[in-house]
């Protein structure tokens, strides 16, 4: 297929790559490598390890299509947005064991308007309180806020039941709560 998208289903495209052909996996690749990027940097917090992350997962997808196995009952996306969870939990374990490596670039060198800026360093601090979450926590969070996963599938993306995502979520935003509630009280405190 020159230039056109390719209309198979995702299973289908499976099949393909399964047989070697290279066109499904370019396929699959273009379909699917934002979302799957999404999640891996929202895990992960850094362009280029979100980027190692995906494209390490696609490259083992290409070696062993044989490991998404259809008749399981899962999707391939579902199967794939947990291959791509543990990757980047892995890494981030990895780069917790060497913290300077992982801080990221969170510094904007064109500073605008002072609400500008006291969005963006509010929005940072929440970012960098989501990353601070356990993983678990983090996971159902990302997955069914950022990824807009149903909570059915995130369940099974985590490989857990829907009233313990359900736990996770709750203690997860009452912990972000929490944190942005000091956050607001520490900017009040400091402009009174």
């Amino acid at each position: 297929m020159s230039g056109a998208e390719d209309k198979r289903s995702d299973a289908a495209l499976m099949a393909g790559i399964a047989a070697g052909e290279q066109s499904a996996y370019a396929a699959l690749v273009s379909r699917h490598s934002m979302r799957f990027f999404r999640l891996a940097y929202r895990l992960t917090g850094r362009h280029e390890d979100a980027e190692d992350v995906v494209q390490d997962a696609f490259v083992q997808l290409w070696r062993a299509p044989h490991m998404w196995d259809p008749t399981h009952g899962s999707l391939f996306t579902t199967w794939f947005y947990q291959v791509i969870s543990n990757r980047a939990l892995s890494l981030r374990r990895q780069a917790a064991r060497h913290p300077q490596e992982a801080l990221g670039d969170i510094v904007d060198s064109q500073c605008g308007a002072e609400e500008t800026l006291n969005a963006k360093h509010r929005r940072l601090w929440l970012e960098s309180r989501i990353r601070a979450l356990p993983e678990r926590q983090k996971l159902a969070l990302v997955l069914c806020f950022y990824e807009e996963l149903s909570n059915q599938d995130a369940a099974e993306v985590m490989g857990i039941g829907i009233k313990a995502l359900q736990s996770l979520l709750m203690r997860a935003k009452a912990t972000l709560r929490e944190d942005i509630n000091s956050f607001d009280e520490l900017k009040a405190g400091g402009q009174g």
